[in-house]
C-alpha cells in the first residue's frame, strides 16, 4: 500500500474496492469537520499540458500564497470519475498539499520550498484551490471533453486553466529519461505532440479569459512579473513578501535538459517540423 494515499500512486496500488472505499470514507468524514475551511473558495485552478514542464515548480510557488492551496500530482479528474463529491476532493487537495510540504517539497533533486510562506496551509481563508496534474488531465480529456462539465458540476466553481509551456526539446528529453524503459526518444516525440494536438482541442472549448498560458523560460526570466499576473488572473493580490520569497528560489537560468540526451539531426528536424504546426510553440528551436 502507498504511504501517501493522496497522490497518483494510489491508482497504481488499488487492487480491490475496499481501498477505494476506505479513501472515500475517510475524505467524507473529514469533509464534515473541515467544511468551514472551504466556504470562501471561489475558483478552481487546474494545469493542462504535459509532464516534466516545470509544473511542480510553478504550483509550489502558487501554493505558497496565503489564500491558495495546490495539490501536487493529484489526479482530480479520476476522483471525479469515481464519484467523490466537492468537499471530498477539496479535502484530498488540502491533505496532498500538507503531506508534500512535510516531505520537503522535493522532486528529482530540486527543492521547491518557499520559506516563511504558506505551503501546505493557508491564512484564515482559502480563495483558490487546484491541482497540477497536467499530463494526466490532458490525457483524460482526450475524446472526453465533457469531463470539464462534469468537473464543474461536481465542484460548482469557475474553473481557471494554466497551460505551462516548455521548450519541446527539454520536455521531450525529460520524458525520454523518465520513460526510457518504455519509450525511446522518437516515440516520446510522437507522444508529446499527441498531447499538443489534444491541447489544441481543449483550447477550442474553454473561454480564453479562463486560460493563462505561460512559458517556463519567461517565468524564470521574470518570476515576479508573471507570478503577480497569475495571481491577478486568479482574482488575488500578490503580497510583496510573498513575491520576494518566491523569487528567491527561482533558478538563475532555465534548465535545458535537451543536452542530457543524444539528439540526432533527423530527430531535431522532425521536432522542428512538428513545432510549425502548433501555434503555441512558435519560436522554439533546439538552439534557443
Amino acid at each position: 500500500m502507498s504511504n501517501n494515499l493522496y497522490d497518483a500512486d494510489i491508482f497504481k496500488s488499488i487492487k480491490d474496492i475496499s481501498l477505494i472505499s476506505w479513501l472515500y470514507t475517510k475524505s467524507l468524514v473529514k469533509s464534515f469537520t473541515r467544511d468551514s475551511h472551504f466556504e470562501s473558495i471561489n475558483k478552481y485552478c487546474m494545469f493542462i499540458g504535459y509532464s516534466k514542464s516545470g509544473k511542480t515548480f510553478l504550483s509550489s510557488l502558487l501554493d505558497a500564497h496565503p489564500h491558495i492551496v495546490f495539490a501536487n500530482e493529484l489526479p482530480v479528474l479520476r476522483y471525479v470519475d469515481i464519484g467523490f463529491n466537492r468537499l471530498q476532493i477539496f479535502n484530498l487537495i488540502l491533505e496532498n498539499s500538507r503531506i508534500f510540504t512535510e516531505a520537503g517539497r522535493s522532486s528529482r533533486g530540486y527543492s521547491y520550498q518557499v520559506h516563511n510562506q504558506w505551503q501546505g496551509r493557508f491564512n484564515q481563508q482559502i480563495k483558490v484551490i487546484g491541482d497540477n496534474k497536467g499530463e494526466d488531465t490532458t490525457l483524460r480529456l482526450r475524446g472526453r471533453l465533457w469531463m470539464l462539465q462534469r468537473l464543474h458540476n461536481t465542484i460548482g466553481l469557475n474553473i481557471k486553466f494554466i497551460h505551462f509551456i516548455r521548450n519541446p526539446f527539454d520536455n521531450i528529453s525529460y520524458m525520454a529519461m523518465v520513460k526510457k524503459s518504455k519509450l525511446n526518444l522518437e516515440q516520446c516525440i510522437y507522444y508529446y505532440f499527441g498531447l499538443c494536438e489534444t491541447m489544441l482541442t481543449i483550447k477550442d472549448v474553454i473561454d480564453s479569459n479562463d486560460l493563462f498560458e505561460i512559458r517556463y523560460d519567461s517565468l524564470v526570466d521574470n518570476p515576479r512579473y508573471y507570478l503577480e499576473n497569475i495571481c491577478q488572473f486568479l482574482g488575488l493580490n500578490a503580497p510583496d513578501d510573498y513575491l520576494d520569497d518566491c523569487t528567491s528560489i527561482v533558478f538563475e537560468h532555465p534548465v535545458k535538459s535537451r543536452y542530457d540526451v543524444n539528439w540526432s539531426q533527423d530527430l531535431i528536424d522532425l521536432v522542428h517540423n512538428k513545432i510549425k504546426k502548433i501555434s503555441f510553440l512558435e519560436g522554439y528551436t533546439y538552439s534557443n
